[in-house]
């Protein structure tokens, strides 16, 4: 059955069984990815996820039932088990369909194509072929990757809601190990948009010029260190503690940024958008998976918290309005709470003057161990890290092993300079993080 096949047989149903509000949400998510090792195709997968969520209101308790099973039998009985499962429910939260917004943006996303399983095979083995040929230094375990992800969802209710979005994107990450000397480092360089929208020598260039200057990496003293954190790393920090700006983690006492709306919590140098329609992206969504119209805005503005991301539920709880941030990871998840294009909006300075700005310091390139050395909660890290230190506002000699240990909260009010160009994160659905470059002071080190 297609979406309109399954949309019309559960309307019919619901009817008949006297349900008032219900929901058809349908999802389709299309993967296609290949990765290289030497000179071979290591592993391809191509592949179609997806299925149809049906919600309905029974005695004020939201009932869910899910399939992919798009036949009519299997379909038919959604309406019975989502009913059954409402009764079970024992939230006290207030169940919503949503009758829709007074106004829709148009989206504008960059043009998509998907890649042919050919175009994706040749295209990772030529990453691979031009890795090697910038320098007879690259060695094996050098795997260069490819993909792209297509999402289709369609929402329909019986308050006359009926929307459709679709999205896709691809990214290239072009990687480069390297030996010297009997010691083995790695780079890579990750680009979002089309093969042909990047210079494949330039960034395979980077990824292998970036290795061979961690070579010989040393231990760096304990101590107190100004640090300018890249792009990538920022959004590695952002990304695990994100949690905090969701108002379902604050009404639950899982943020400690709970009654903190109209407060300084960082930098005025910090603002931080949320915007669903970032010039360019491919992945971009006019409505929530409620069907709330999406929008753009600022959650820290010139330090100042602004406001927490909301779904329906979240926001009845503190009498405001949604903000968009409805999401389900799959056709068959509960709503949830996620932002779009998360990003640190940029300053003015470039990152050759965050390092004559900073003048001695540590630029870190590399961050590992978020899942067990930071507590989403509290705030607190330590993570393992490697970069670079800086002498006389120059990068100069690797470093290696060190562990950066803050507070989330305090790392904001830390910061003293932003850079001037994004780097962004993959995406996860139409999730993704960017960040410049950033100048933080007086962070703690632990070296030898």
């Amino acid at each position: 059955m297609n979406s309109n096949e399954c949309k019309s047989l559960l309307f019919s149903l619901s009817e008949k069984a006297g349900i008032k509000e219900y929901e058809v949400y349908l999802m389709e998510v299309k993967n296609i990815a290949a990765d290289a090792l030497k000179d071979d195709i290591r592993s391809f997968q191509s592949d179609v996820l997806g299925g149809l969520c049906y919600r309905c209101v029974v005695d004020g308790k939201m009932g869910y039932a899910s399939t992919e099973d798009l036949t009519e039998e299997a379909v038919s009985a959604l309406v019975e088990k989502a009913v059954n499962n409402a009764k079970c429910i024992e939230s006290d939260d207030k169940a919503f369909i949503f009758a829709g917004s007074d106004h829709y943006e148009t989206p504008s996303p960059a043009p998509y194509a998907p890649p042919s399983a050919k175009e994706l095979k040749e295209t990772v083995l030529n990453y691979q072929k031009t890795v090697y040929e910038q320098s007879p230094l690259v060695a094996d375990g050098t795997g260069c990757a490819a993909g792209a992800g297509e999402i289709t969802i369609h929402l329909y209710n019986s308050k006359g809601l009926s929307l459709s979005t679709h999205g896709g994107y691809v990214e290239s990450v072009i990687e480069a190990v390297v030996e010297k000397d009997g010691e083995k480092q790695q780079s890579y360089e990750m680009v979002t948009g089309p093969f042909g929208s990047f210079d494949v020598k330039e960034k395979a260039k980077s990824a292998v010029e970036n290795a061979l200057a961690r070579i010989g990496a040393k231990p760096v003293k304990t101590g107190k260190y100004d640090i300018v954190f890249s792009g990538r790393q920022m959004n590695s920090i952002v990304s695990t503690f994100i949690s905090a700006f969701s108002a379902e983690q604050v009404q639950n006492g899982l943020s400690l940024l709970k009654g903190k709306v109209g407060e300084t919590v960082a930098s005025d140098l910090v603002t931080y958008m949320d915007d669903p329609f970032y010039p360019g992206a491919p992945m971009q969504t006019a409505f929530d998976a409620e069907g709330v119209a999406t929008k753009t805005k600022a959650v820290i503005e010139n330090g100042v918290l602004k406001t927490f991301l909301y779904n329906l539920t979240t926001a009845d709880k503190d009498n405001v309005e949604s903000t968009g941030n409805g999401t389900k990871g799959s056709y068959q998840s509960p709503v949830g709470i996620a932002p779009y294009h998360f990003y640190l909006k940029p300053g003015d300075y470039s990152e050759d003057a965050l390092f004559q700005t900073v003048q001695n310091g540590i630029y870190v390139t590399e961050m590992k161990g978020f899942h067990a050395g930071a507590n989403p909660v509290t705030g607190d890290f330590s993570i393992e890290s490697a970069g670079f230190l800086i002498k006389d506002g120059k990068i100069a000699d690797p470093i290696c092993s060190f562990t950066v240990a803050t507070n989330f909260f305090d790392f904001l009010k830390q910061i003293a300079g932003v850079g001037d160009t994004l780097k962004w994160s993959g995406y996860a659905g139409f999730t993704r993080f960017g960040s410049p470059a950033v100048w933080v002071k007086d962070l703690s080190v632990g070296g030898e």
